[in-house]
């Protein structure tokens, strides 16, 4: 694993400048599973990833968690960001 892997977890809970603490505590999980969630050795329940995104007020958090499943590749394919002009012309 590379030693400054940041996952969606993670980078969905810094942009709230809240720390593992506490984010644990408003989550009510250990901070021993935030970790494991952050660090890409677990994968977060339904329910948290819904409370992350409250919490965090990243709603998109739970189409990128989806994004990672093999239905949710399926289903959500990721989108390729272009500027106006070329999606147009590729239109």
């Amino acid at each position: 694993m590379v030693e400054n892997y940041r996952n969606i977890y993670q980078i969905a809970r810094e942009c709230t400048s809240l720390t593992q603490e506490k984010s644990s505590e408003l989550l009510d999980i250990s901070v021993d599973s935030l970790r494991a969630y952050e660090g890409g050795k677990r994968t977060p329940p339904e329910n948290i990833v819904i409370d992350m995104a409250k919490i965090y007020n990243r709603p998109y958090l739970i189409l990128q968690h989806y994004q990672n499943t093999l239905i949710g590749k399926e289903l959500f394919p990721k989108i390729e960001v272009k500027h106006l002009a070329e999606a147009v012309l590729t239109f």
